[in-house]
């Protein structure tokens, strides 16, 4: 992402200043670069439920998320002994808009590190800026939720 609305994007700190003034039906016009091309997107903003359980997980804009076990590690192929996977994607919801995939292990949470789906949804309550950084097959990619 390069720019919001005309705000130029280098970091997490130029993100939370071009959206600090947006609102839920606010319309974010959005300029990225995927491979050498330039894109343009249109977005409205909407009010989602954060966050609800369930038995094995935490459940957050979508995300189904469980704690890496033996079985989860073999089953995605992951490299971590320890930490959060993405088991499912809700079709519709914010994680699935943003691209976030089965298999994605969240690293972090802002700049809080997280080992579990406690520490997950700790994080994500206690974060002014949610932007997740998630492993996907070995490539690192920090995806932007807005604050």
């Amino acid at each position: 992402m390069i720019a919001v609305n005309g705000c130029a994007v280098k970091s997490i700190a130029d993100w939370d200043r071009c959206i600090s003034t947006v609102y839920v039906d606010d319309t974010l016009n959005i300029r990225l670069v995927r491979g050498q091309e330039l894109k343009e997107a249109t977005m409205i903003v909407q009010d989602l439920v954060p966050s609800s359980r369930r038995e094995q997980g935490v459940v957050i804009y979508g995300i189904h998320t469980e704690n890496i076990s033996a079985q989860t590690a073999q089953a995605y192929a992951l490299d971590y002994s320890e930490g959060v996977v993405v088991v499912k994607v809700e079709p519709g919801s914010a994680g699935d808009k943003m691209g976030i995939r089965p298999g994605d292990v969240i690293l972090m949470i802002g700049n809080v590190r997280v080992h579990n789906t406690n520490e997950f949804e700790t994080a994500f309550q206690s974060s002014r800026s949610k932007h997740f950084i998630i492993d996907r097959k070995g490539t690192i990619i920090q995806v932007f939720f807005g604050s």
